[in-house]
């Protein structure tokens, strides 16, 4: 056990669990979340207090009374730790695990997804899709199942691009021009060039997503360019204009270079799949702990519990460009 992996524990059992993170849970709960990583109950005990000094010294926790919380002000920092560690490692947990496996099953075969993709906003990009040049440029393609259901849609033939080596290798025999392992954020090195991109929710990922908007639109032709990204907000009405303060940087760009914009709304469907998500996730709970892989219960049950309560709150907007 890392410190870095414990600062997740605590942000999962802080956040999405909504437990006070005290010593005794981190001991009883440490053992299930990550599989591999089993030692013997004083040493765990004990490399736990040890990892929990160096995560004080570094200002990424405070103390109170028996127990320990992640301050608001270091919240960003550990989410963008997290989205690395589940680009590096996500990937290879679901891979062992037979409950996220039965799940994510389980939620296709009713007509469900995984992440912020639905039928929606599938036939949005479809729609936009069917007019462009081939082949197109899927940045972040993930597995590939989201992009073989647009291929289909639009008789487009899509490549892609993803960080995560088993993302590709799932990919590869989805998407008609295959996929390859490749930084996203490194157009320029790519060994062909494209003259329609797509980027469909993964700017979240980019170390500077301006920067990468920008290597976009270089990249390839006016008009070529479908770009979707979600926000949320605390109040925003369905045809409220996109102006500043925008709460992304993707949002700030776009609005600063007057493109236009489309918001594509969940469906009544869409917001129901993040409820049966829940549903099925805590049906196979005791599984996920069974196999000690309860970091993939806990952060996929935080998404969903958060996308339940904001779509059904109108709070939650999905933008469509095509720039």
């Amino acid at each position: 056990m890392n410190p870095d992996k414990l600062l997740l524990i605590i942000f999962l059992l802080q956040y999405a669990a909504q437990k006070e993170v005290t010593m005794e849970l981190l001991f009883q709960e440490a053992d299930s979340f990550f599989p591999g990583e089993h030692n013997m109950p004083s040493v765990l005990s004990s490399e736990i207090r040890q990892q929990l000094g160096s995560l004080r010294e570094r200002g990424l926790i405070i103390e109170q009374g028996d127990s320990y919380r992640i301050p608001e002000k270091n919240l960003n920092r550990v989410m963008r730790h997290r989205v690395e560690f589940e680009f590096k490692a996500g990937s290879a947990l679901s891979r062992i695990s037979r409950a996220d496996e039965a799940m994510r099953t389980a939620l296709y075969d009713q007509g469900g997804f995984i992440g912020l993709c639905g039928e929606t906003q599938r036939k949005w990009i479809g729609e936009q899709l069917s007019d462009m040049h081939s082949p197109v440029l899927d940045l972040g393609c993930g597995d590939g199942r989201q992009g073989e259901l647009l291929q289909e849609l639009s008789a487009a033939r899509l490549t892609g691009v993803d960080y995560s080596e088993d993302a590709v290798r799932r990919a590869s025999g989805k998407l008609h021009g295959g996929a390859y392992l490749h930084d996203m954020e490194a157009l320029e090195t790519l060994d062909a060039e494209y003259r329609s991109i797509m980027s469909v929710d993964s700017l979240y990922f980019s170390r500077d997503p301006e920067d990468l908007l920008e290597k976009i639109r270089e990249h390839s032709h006016s008009g070529e360019r479908i770009l979707l990204y979600s926000e949320y907000r605390q109040t925003q009405s369905q045809t409220a204009p996109l102006t500043s303060p925008v709460d992304t940087i993707p949002g700030s760009w776009m609005d600063s270079e007057r493109i236009p914009y489309q918001v594509i709304d969940f469906s009544s469907r869409e917001q129901a799949i993040w409820s049966l998500r829940l549903k099925l996730l805590e049906g196979l709970k005791s599984q996920y702990y069974e196999e000690k892989t309860a970091y993939l219960y806990w952060s996929q049950y935080q998404e969903a519990s958060v996308m339940a309560r904001i779509t059904s709150r109108n709070s939650f907007k999905r933008y469509g460009f095509r720039f």
